[in-house]
Order: structure tokens, then sequence, then C-alpha cells
């Protein structure tokens, strides 16, 4: 009898059936999601692009490594085109999953009272609607933990057309328990749901909480600012009489280097671009801690990195500060201020750097900068203990669902 923890699933292939190879525990049975399924549909959306305003179009860019759904991404379609397609409004305990492109079979479930808004599914999403909704989330969670998605990934590889279809209600398979045990699996699911959401709300308000001290130090209490896509200057005073200086006074500013694909080599150092990690290569390119900035696709999104790494050329890279200058201190500014403003609008949208040279920031003494990096870190630290508590327990509930399979 196979045990799926040591041999994790390797001896599943295209031609072999997964209910087949696995024995489950007694009195369980393997039903395929055509059995449980009520419905099983694909959406779509008008011609000629999303709209900004309408009923809200969800696509795979909407659907959370959590298995939540992001209901801010902005793209909707008519109000007469959602009023003539119904059919493709999601509900609660409906479970999407993604149907082709980068992040298929990536799935998310429409939790009891999480709706923020009417919203229907686009053509790359499927929804996949249970007969017995008491088995929605069970078999939601089943489908992203190692039992589902290597099944859900053996249908996606061996699809002559990419992406999944409907063979996934034939070929994926759920261990099911008798009613009334599922009852009691439901009871531990749902507790590792309200941990799991407490948990969440926790880390979002340690996130405000950073955002909050990080305005008051720069800025102060109870005051505001506002940006100048000229010429940046500040409109407010320092709370530590901090000098204004230019960003090029203060830091280097450089453009990250191409590195395509194949002239990357095995190896350990990341690889950034503009929209954060893009990969591995075998050596840095740059080795101080720096700060990248989008300069192409994702378009003023900051990150920082104090290990050597390599940026691509969608990126300016900013390091080797000005003596008594903290680069993070400089990041946490550009953090507050945001860069999006200084973004040209043309045919290939971007930042120019002339515009990054004249941003001014606020210096004080190197010890308030120092002080306040250690405030921040010690909150950012708070939130990683928050994310690692996060995936034990979503861990925890998959390890259960993994050993239903002896």
């Amino acid at each position: 009898m196979l045990d799926p923890v040591s041999e994790p699933f390797h001896v599943i292939t295209k031609e072999s059936s997964f209910h087949e190879i696995f024995k489950l525990k007694k009195d369980w049975r393997w039903e395929s999601l055509n059995s449980l399924k009520k419905d099983f549909f694909s959406g779509k959306r008008e011609k000629g692009g999303a709209l900004d305003e309408g009923v809200l179009s969800l696509g795979g860019e909407h659907l959370k490594n959590d298995g939540t759904i992001n209901y801010k991404i902005n793209k909707r379609v008519s109000q007469e085109f959602a009023d003539n397609n119904k059919s493709l409004l999601i509900e609660e305990k409906d479970i999407l999953i993604v149907k082709d492109g980068a992040t298929t079979g990536k799935v998310s479930y429409v939790y009891p009272g999480s709706i923020e808004e009417a919203s229907m599914i686009n053509e790359h999403l499927f929804c996949l609607r249970l007969k017995n909704k008491e088995y929605s989330q069970y078999v939601f969670e089943v489908l992203r933990s190692e039992v589902g998605k290597k099944q859900i990934d053996r249908i996606f590889h061996g699809s002559a057309q990419g992406g999944i279809n409907k063979q996934v209600l034939d070929d994926v398979f759920i261990p099911l328990p008798d009613k009334e045990e599922i009852k009691i699996l439901n009871k531990r699911i749902i507790k590792s749901t309200e941990e799991f959401f407490l948990l969440k709300e926790i880390a979002t308000d340690i996130e405000i909480y950073i955002q909050t001290v990080r305005k008051n130090h720069f800025i102060g209490e109870n005051k505001s600012f506002s940006k100048n896509i000229n010429d940046n200057i500040p409109y407010w005073d320092s709370p530590y009489k901090a000098q204004w200086k230019n960003l090029e006074e203060i830091c280097k500013i450089r453009y990250g280097k191409a590195l395509p694909e194949k002239n990357r080599k095995e190896g350990d150092i990341n690889v950034y671009s503009s929209g954060g990690l893009d990969g591995k290569h075998d050596q840095p390119f740059y080795f101080d801690p720096s700060i990248i900035i989008g300069r192409k696709g994702s378009i003023g999104s900051l990150q920082y990195v104090d290990e050597p790494f390599w940026a691509i050329d969608t990126t300016y890279i900013l390091d080797k500060p000005a003596e008594n200058v903290k680069l993070k201190y400089v990041y946490e500014y550009l953090k507050l201020i945001g860069l999006k403003h200084l973004i040209t609008v043309t045919t290939k949208p971007g930042i120019n750097r002339d515009y990054l040279y004249n941003i001014k920031v606020p210096i004080p003494e190197e010890n308030i900068q120092i002080d306040f990096i250690n405030k921040i870190e010690q909150l950012n630290n708070l939130k990683v203990v928050i994310s690692e508590l996060f995936e034990l327990v979503k861990s925890q509930l998959h390890s259960e669902i993994i050993n239903l399979i002896n």
C-alpha cells in the first residue's frame, strides 16, 4: 500500500488513474468531480477589453495565493452585458479554477459573506458549483492540496491544447467519507478557516499600522502632503528638521542589466524584474544593498534587496548611499510618497530617470534614521511571524487531507 507522504505522487502518470493507485481509509470512497457537481461552466466577457465601470469581471489575476479573491483589481463588463449573462455571476461556496495561462489549476473559494460586490467570471476561469454545498469547502481544500494539485497538473500537462478543460470533471477524484464524518471534517475546516482569517486580519492591521508609523515619522501626526509631478517640491516641514536633498545627491541611480532566459544558468542568485522575483542565476551583477524601482512593466514598484542579486533592464537600481545616509531610510520614504505620479504617459509608459534625480528626500541625523529603520523592521518581523502561522494553519489542514489516503 502506497504512502503519499513518503512516496509523494511521483507514481501518477498520464496513463495511471489516481484513485486506482492510492487506497483510502475504511469507509471512504473516491468520487469524481462530475458526480459531485451541480454546475460547471466557464465565463466570458464582451469584446473591446475591460471597462472601468460596470460589473466586476473576475479572471486568473483575481485569484489570490491564499485561496481568496481580490476584488480590488478593477476589470469590468457593462451592466447590460451582466444583465444578459446572469448565469455567470458567482455565488457563495462556488469554487473557481484557472483554466489556462501561467496560473492554470489555481483555485479559490467564495467564502460565505466574502462577496464584496456582484462579480462574474471571464473566459479564463471555470466555476464549480456542487450539488451538496456542505462539501464545497472541503472539496476546495482537497483541490488546492497536493491530492488535487497533482491530479490537475497531470491533466494540464497531458493536454494538447494547453490549459485544462471539462475533462477535469471525469479525471479528478475527491476522497469522501460518509455524511456524518464529513460534518466532523467540516467543523475542523471551519475552525482552521477562522484561524486563517483571524491571522489575515492581524496581518492587515499590522500593515496599516506600519503605514501610519511611516507617515507620522516623515510628515507628523494629523498632517498630509501632496506631490508635484514636475518638481517634487515637498509640501511640509519635516518633524526632525531634516535636510531636503535631491535623490541624485544621496545615492547612485543606475539601469538594470538585461538577462534573457536563454542566458541564465542554474544557481542561487535571485533575479529581479519590475514585477518582483523573476528567477535565478549563477552570479550576481549587483552586490550592495539596493532599492529596485520598476522602470517598465510594473512601473514605480519598489523592492529593497540586501544581498547580491541581478536586476534586469526593466528596473532602476539605487545603491551606494552618501555618507550618513541609510538606504533603507530612503526606501521607506519612497514607499510613503509612491512613484506612480512620475509615470510618463506615452506609447511606452515608464519613469524618466531625470524625474528620479529630482525627487527630494528628507535626511535627518543618522541616529534618527537608524531608530526609525529598527522600528519598521520590528513590525515587519512580526508580519513574517504571522505569515509563518498562515502557512502552518494551511499545511496542517492539507496534511490531514493527504493522510486520508493510506
